[in-house]
């Protein structure tokens, strides 16, 4: 029980992080490395991201790429996807 509650409370923290620095910058604010003091782990983030997203087999990833075509880098995808 107590699980869920924290678990409720980080969805909610992060949802309004991503909704806020996405409207505040841009919807690739996470790829900005003015935003960012650590570069190097900021890279091996957006690396490991990147290797999930390809790696996915989620129905939303797959219909957004079949939408928006394939990307140049799979962090093209914007923030709150």
């Amino acid at each position: 029980m107590l699980f869920d509650v924290i678990e409720k409370i980080e969805i909610s923290l992060r949802s309004k992080l991503i909704y806020h620095l996405s409207h505040e910058f841009d919807p690739w604010w996470f790829q900005n490395t003015d935003l960012f003091i650590n570069i190097p782990e900021l890279i091996k983030t957006l690396s490991g991201i990147e290797e999930e997203i390809d790696r996915s087999k989620d129905i939303f990833i797959k219909e957004h790429r079949k939408k928006q075509g394939e990307y140049e880098s799979a962090t093209d995808l914007h923030g709150w996807l």
